[in-house]
């Protein structure tokens, strides 16, 4: 089976591709000019090539493309790419460019990124109520949060973030609090808007166990996804992606989340080894609700946390729109019904990226303290 050459193999994205290539089966050599290269031992077959600048080079790709079979070539390298598409172009090296100039992509990505903000940036400023421009963040903000996001794994529709990330803008000062983050997706748009405002904390909630995350209520196929987590890992995962964004308005407690209410109860400032100490307000001017979607689980982190809903605060139900079980629809027509408990009064409530947002009337009570 014909093969691809990787070269340089020196970067980490010659690193992925060969990681991915591997998995679909795709038959890959590495290759570098250094004298030495640390990464060689991350492909099965790794040689050494010339400088693209020697004279040499051109044959030398010839001759391990024939003894090889190699048909295509991933160069992630800007001079590389360019040398290769130069050599290809004039039938001097026999292979096929399997990915763009890499300042090309880079320019696709950015200009993709802003163009995706552009078009979210009008349902945002009618979401928010025709706030004034600069309460409601720029396009260029909206594009820089989506892109942060988009970095890290998670299931989250980017129309639910932008939602999320422009609706804090609005909301009153108060702690933002996600009950279910897994590896800190929606959390990343919650901590960026945090610093947006200046106003606001944020606090995290999941205590990545086999135990809390199985649902019961859901199919045998989404119970036996379960157990594929390394759930030590999961939670690494979410330190490596948060830690650099956390800038003191950001906390974690690894606590189911009963325990945890508890220590939110207890005291405004929450300690924690990875990201020290934060000061809360007490009261919550967005509440995420995205951990186990059973109904008792559903009903059970709204009955605690929304009690500490302020008035003109928002609460979002992730997953309003799941096909693979009713507990967040469920609790969420029962909140609109009046038939939560708590079932405090709101005046805006819609569905946005599968997620159902309401707002706590601005008169209603203040949240007991």
């Amino acid at each position: 089976m014909a093969g691809t050459l990787v070269f340089p193999s020196t970067v980490p994205a010659a690193r992925a591709y060969a990681r991915d290539a591997a998995a679909r089966g795709e038959r890959v050599v590495g290759a570098a000019s250094l004298p030495k290269d640390e990464t060689a031992a991350a492909f099965p077959l790794w040689e050494r090539l010339p400088s693209v600048h020697d004279v040499g080079f051109a044959a030398a790709v010839r001759e391990l493309a024939a003894r090889h079979d190699l048909t295509h070539v991933f160069a992630p390298v800007t001079v590389v790419h360019a040398a290769l598409s130069r050599l290809i172009a004039a039938g001097a090296v026999p292979l096929t460019l399997v990915n763009p100039h890499p300042i090309a992509a880079q320019n696709a990505a950015v200009g993709d990124d802003l163009a995706r903000a552009a078009a979210l940036h009008p349902l945002l400023a009618t979401l928010c109520d025709g706030a004034d421009g600069g309460a409601l963040p720029d396009r260029r903000t909206l594009a820089a949060m989506l892109r942060t996001a988009g970095h890290i794994y998670g299931e989250s529709h980017e129309v639910k973030l932008a939602a999320m990330f422009a609706l804090t803008a609005t909301a009153p000062p108060g702690d933002l609090v996600e009950i279910g983050t897994l590896m800190g997706k929606s959390a990343s748009a919650l901590v960026l808007a945090a610093h947006l405002s200046g106003h606001s904390t944020v606090l995290t909630v999941d205590p990545w166990t086999h135990d809390t995350a199985l649902q019961h209520d859901s199919p045998a196929l989404l119970r036996d996804i379960c157990i594929l987590w390394d759930y030590d890992r999961l939670a690494d995962g979410y330190y490596l992606n948060m830690r650099p964004l956390a800038g003191g308005r950001l906390n974690h407690l690894r606590l189911p989340s009963t325990e945890a209410f508890a220590v939110y109860e207890r005291s405004p400032r929450i300690e924690t080894p990875l990201f020290g100490a934060t000061d809360y307000a007490g009261r919550i001017a967005l509440l995420h609700i995205d951990a186990n979607h059973d109904l008792a689980a559903v009903r059970k982190d709204w009955a605690l946390w929304g009690r500490r809903l302020m008035p003109g605060g928002w609460v979002v139900f992730d997953d309003y729109t799941w096909l693979h079980g009713a507990g967040p629809r469920r609790v969420g027509d029962a909140l609109l019904a009046g038939a939560a408990d708590p079932a405090p009064p709101w005046d805006r409530a819609l569905v946005c990226g599968g997620a159902l947002f309401v707002r706590r009337a601005a008169a209603a009570e203040p949240p007991a303290p």
